[in-house]
């Protein structure tokens, strides 16, 4: 818990300036069994703006923030959240192909994925002890539109490159 407390409070200070920068609302996520659940939160500033609660939870599969969290499993561990999906209904081999998409970008983008309206951009970050994680970033539709997302790819990825590297650091140093 600590160490997941850790990667919250690395990613607190990005997550704020992103949201201060586009005004949207900045999530981080972890995969927990075959669910992901909200760990921390940074609102927009947005008068309208997507909320998401601190310990709201879904399919690990479910939304934007699965794909970026199902595409960091190796195949053996991403076979049974494949076999969830599709007991509900889910078209797997269209999520294996966004699963594809995310591992090759890094990100996925997703304009009403899970819920309408609602576009967005979620990131996969590997954690500490082997922990999955996502940062995504939401609002609505008509301004957070793939576009718009798409212009701020850059500044995103260019904000958490330091991040990225910084949990590679610590993989290796924890795993020796």
């Amino acid at each position: 818990v600590a160490r997941r407390f850790d990667l919250g409070s690395v990613l607190r200070p990005v997550m704020q300036e992103l949201v201060e920068q586009f005004g949207e609302t900045v999530s981080l996520h972890m995969l927990s069994g075959h669910r992901r659940v909200c760990i921390d939160v940074a609102e927009g500033t947005h008068p309208v703006r997507r909320v998401i609660p601190v310990g709201e939870n879904h399919p690990a599969f479910a939304g934007e923030t699965g794909r970026a969290l199902l595409a960091c499993l190796a195949p053996e561990e991403l076979a049974p959240q494949l076999e969830i999906a599709r007991e509900q209904g889910v078209d797997v081999q269209a999520l294996q192909r966004d699963l594809e998409r995310t591992r090759q970008q890094g990100f996925f983008i997703g304009v009403g994925t899970r819920t309408p309206g609602v576009g967005s951009v979620s990131i996969s970050l590997a954690g500490f002890d082997r922990s999955f994680n996502a940062l995504t970033i939401s609002g609505p539709a008509d301004r957070w539109s793939r576009e718009a997302i798409q212009a701020a790819i850059p500044v995103i990825m260019e904000r958490l490159t330091p991040i990225h590297q910084y949990l590679l650091s610590a993989n290796r140093v924890e795993n020796g």
